[in-house]
């Protein structure tokens, strides 16, 4: 999608230069002198700053997910490439620590501008004195804050961190604010989704996690992983995949895109649902309730999708009395009139309880 954004900012560029200053048509020399120009600041000077921002990016998104899984024990460490060329804004954030929870990260996790090569890692917590986060955050907006000529930031673009939001390049990047930039955006979209359902089916997901099992998870390509529950949905797909299960994490597919529905949800009678999960070729759906009474009419939506409920705790504190009443409640209907499978499951502190209708 940046490729796409990036081409037709190019374009755009280079069909102002079509006239001179008073309105006339330029001379095609004169015109090609400036495209070539613009070719250099697009594909030399540009593209290298964009590999390097978009290869360090990718990384650092990479260990976040690392990072939220090992809270509890580590806490976050900033450090910059520790030679001369390192900016001078980058080295007041060298050393600073922090929890990972702290909302410094949230915006000044790196890469922190064009051809950083700052980094941030893991340290024990019991190793290194926290940092004050106020202080913190004022050395962040320093080093992400250059004013052109009209007093616009030039480099509030880089406040994001790429691993919690889940993009590469930055979202506010000049190249989305253009003219016509929303059409490119979403032609590119849908003819993205129309190239990978396209591909056989076992081509369209990347496996993220096994066990020596046999469990695995994958997850397919068209995922919303933005999404809110998305990482509720990855954890209970690896609680099952811990019980040797194999589990494909399912994207949203729109009530019109019947043939990608009938590829993808198998056998699924409903035509305008969307289960999470496909557990040993059975849908599966989890749900987050908010309070204990709408957990039995989370679980009956979830049947109405043609699915079996998972109960997750990301809202709720379960014990072994409270998942038993509620899996009672659910099974309470015999005409399965409500709920129509026999079986339910309740994720909590990273395991599954499963109960069967008596």
């Amino acid at each position: 999608m940046f490729s796409a954004l990036r081409t037709h900012a190019q374009l755009f560029e280079a069909s102002r230069l079509l006239k001179t200053a008073d309105g006339g048509i330029k001379p095609f020399n004169q015109f090609a002198q400036d495209i070539a120009s613009i070719n250099k600041n697009y594909n030399e000077n540009y593209l290298q700053a964009e590999y390097q921002f978009a290869t360090a990016s990718a990384l650092m998104a990479q260990k976040w997910s690392d990072v939220e899984e090992n809270q509890n024990r580590y806490n976050l460490q900033y450090r910059t490439a520790g030679d001369e060329k390192v900016r001078a804004s980058h080295q007041a954030l060298d050393m600073i620590t922090l929890p990972a929870s702290d909302t410094f990260w949230n915006t000044y996790y790196p890469p922190n501008g064009w051809r950083c090569r700052c980094n941030a890692v893991e340290v024990l917590k019991d190793k290194y004195d926290v940092s004050d986060s106020e202080l913190a955050i004022k050395a962040g907006e320093k080093a992400t804050t250059q004013l052109d000529k009209n007093g616009k930031n030039r480099l509030e673009i880089f406040r994001f961190n790429p691993g919690k939001q889940k993009v590469i390049f930055p979202p506010k990047h000049p190249y989305r604010k253009l003219q016509g930039a929303d059409g490119v955006v979403k032609k590119f979209e849908q003819g993205y989704k129309q190239s990978v359902y396209a591909k056989p089916l076992n081509e369209q997901y990347s496996s993220i996690f096994s066990v020596k099992n046999g469990g695995y998870v994958q997850v397919h390509e068209l995922v919303n992983f933005k999404a809110e529950d998305y990482n509720d949905v990855i954890n209970v797909a690896k609680a099952f995949a811990k019980e040797g299960k194999k589990v494909s994490v399912l994207p949203e597919i729109y009530k019109s895109e019947i043939e990608a529905r009938n590829k993808i949800f198998k056998g699924l009678a409903n035509k305008s649902s969307n289960p999470d999960l496909m557990v040993n070729n059975q849908l599966m759906d989890v749900k987050r309730p908010e309070s204990f009474k709408k957990i039995t009419p989370n679980a009956n939506k979830a049947s109405s999708q043609n699915s079996i409920a998972v109960i997750s705790d990301k809202s709720l504190k379960f014990n072994e009395k409270t998942t038993k009443e509620r899996a009672e409640a659910i099974f309470k209907d015999k005409n399965k009139s409500n709920y129509q499978f026999d079986d339910v499951y309740f994720y909590t502190d990273g395991k599954l309880i499963k109960y069967k209708r008596q």
